[in-house]
Parts: structure tokens; sequence; C-alpha cells
């Protein structure tokens, strides 16, 4: 499904297709929740946060490194919105690894890749014997691509290859991990449609029990689900991404922040306000005055 919530991952080229990510956001959500076919690994720099991954819910801190799988939602909360926080996501396609010739590799992963089924451990376990050379390579596939020096793309395509060998190794799931991530798989699928609905119509008055009967589950488990998929809960959701559409008009418009709590279908400017910078640890005003 190519939906609000798939990412059209801005990747170097299709002959290139590889991409790193410095991010330093702001606020209580520092990843929207999304997907795509690429795999991730996204490594903390500085900071803590939450990560949810696949229906797993992932405390990370400065040293940390995890991994997305492809067609995996993903996203990534702080609960401290004034915490500086860095992160770096590296992102490529199969084919760049070679997934496309399976007999490259003891397992056919270009073959699971397009069927979305989950590889890897979303969370990279620090005591595993290859843990360090995880780290190491990723540490130095990072400076390879920041210095782009002459042949560097070769350099990448090398050291992506190294961290599946890595990933081969020590994190493949279990029989039993594949049996809960296939279920997580059939739900997200399910779920998808939802949310979609909510990215069209969150400026709406949308009930528990209305999103509930679009997934055809009773209120009870359709919250236990939707916390799992997403790490929050159904008015948090909706919350954040009106909050995440009032900071784009704040910066982009000049409608005035009235204006603005309307449009996002706040009830009043001082609950929009409050509920703002509880979300992002500032206020609408402030970003205003830095235009």
């Amino acid at each position: 499904m190519r939906d609000d919530l798939w990412e059209n991952t801005a990747l170097i080229n299709q002959a290139f297709p590889f991409n790193i990510f410095e991010n330093t956001p702001s606020g209580n959500q520092i990843l929207r929740l999304h997907w795509h076919e690429h795999y991730e690994f996204i490594l903390i720099d500085q900071g803590e946060a939450v990560f949810q991954i696949g229906g797993n819910q992932i405390h990370a801190s400065a040293g940390d490194l995890l991994f997305v799988n492809s067609g995996q939602l993903h996203a990534g909360y702080s609960d401290d919105p004034t915490q500086f926080i860095k992160y770096y996501a590296i992102v490529f396609h199969p084919s760049l690894v070679g997934h496309q010739s399976a007999h490259l590799l003891s397992v056919d992963l270009m073959s699971l890749h397009s069927e979305g089924r989950t590889l890897f451990s979303n969370s990279l376990n620090k005591h595993s014997e290859y843990y360090p050379q995880l780290i190491m390579t990723i540490t130095t596939l990072i400076q390879e691509f920041q210095n782009k020096l002459h042949g560097y793309e070769v350099a990448v395509r090398a050291y992506c290859q190294l961290l599946f060998t890595w990933l081969c190794r020590g994190y493949m799931i279990t029989p039993d991990e594949k049996r809960q991530t296939e279920a997580v798989r059939l739900k997200t699928a399910q779920f998808k449609a939802m949310l979609l609905y909510i990215e069209e119509h969150f400026t709406d008055r949308i009930t528990l029990n209305q999103a509930a009967a679009m997934v055809r589950l009773s209120p009870y488990h359709f919250c236990k689900t939707f916390k799992k998929l997403t790490g929050l809960t159904l008015i948090q959701y909706i919350n954040l991404r009106r909050i995440y559409e009032a900071e784009h008009l704040l910066r982009t418009t000049t409608l005035s922040i009235t204006e603005i709590a309307e449009q996002i279908g706040s009830g009043s400017i001082n609950s929009f306000s409050k509920l703002f910078k509880q979300y992002k640890g500032y206020s609408p005003m402030s970003i205003r005055k830095q235009l």
C-alpha cells in the first residue's frame, strides 16, 4: 500500500540506493510513524529515546544500534521534549548488498524481502560477540559516506555487505520470534488503512469506537494493538499529528495562531498552546518569533 505512512526515502539514485540522515529532532516525537521497503540501521549518538519498531518497544540511548526490516512500521519518541537527541539513520535497498543474487548467501534474503518477512532482530544485543564488529563497521561506513573520497560508493557497498554478515551470524530471528513478527505483520496490514484514515481526517473528532470498528476489533483489543504498533494511545497519536501540522503551518504560512488552532481541530487557542508546549517543549509563539 502506498499511503501517507509510506516514506519515499531520498536515496542517491537507483544504481546506488543508499543514504545516511543525521537527525537532531526536537519535541516528543523524534521520528514520525512510517514505513518503507528499505532496510534501516538507527545509531543513537546522543540522548535517549523510545523507538517503536514492528510492534516492539525499544528503549535506546547513546551507543545503541537498532535495525528496521523492510515494511515495518517504526517511530521514535522522547519522554523529555527539551532533551537534545542526535541519531543517524542509515537507509538502503537490499539490491545494494547483492540480495538479488540469492546464491551469494545461505539465506535467500531477497525472497524474504519481497514477501515482506522479518529477517533480523530490531534490538541488536550489545552482549553479542558480533556487536563490536557491527558498531565498528557502522562508524566506518558513516565516515566513508561523509568524506566521499574517490570510490566511496564501492566502499559503502562493501561495508553494507559486511554489516549483513554480522546480522546473519548473530541476529537472525528465532522460530518463536518469526511467529510473533508474522502476527504483527498481519495486524500492521490491517491497521494501515485505518492509520491512513486518521492521516486524512485528523482534524475531525475520531472516537475510539469508530477507529476500532474500522479494523473490526473491540475497543479493548484495539487499544492494545494500536499501542503495540505505534507506541501511543489513539488520543496521543491524533494529538501528535495535529501538532505536527500546526508546526508546519506556523513555519510556512502567515495564518494567525488562532486560525491555526481552528484549522487543526483544536477547541481553543489556550488548549492548543498548552498541548503544543506539552509535545514540543516550546510555545507556538516562540516559533513565530524565530522567523
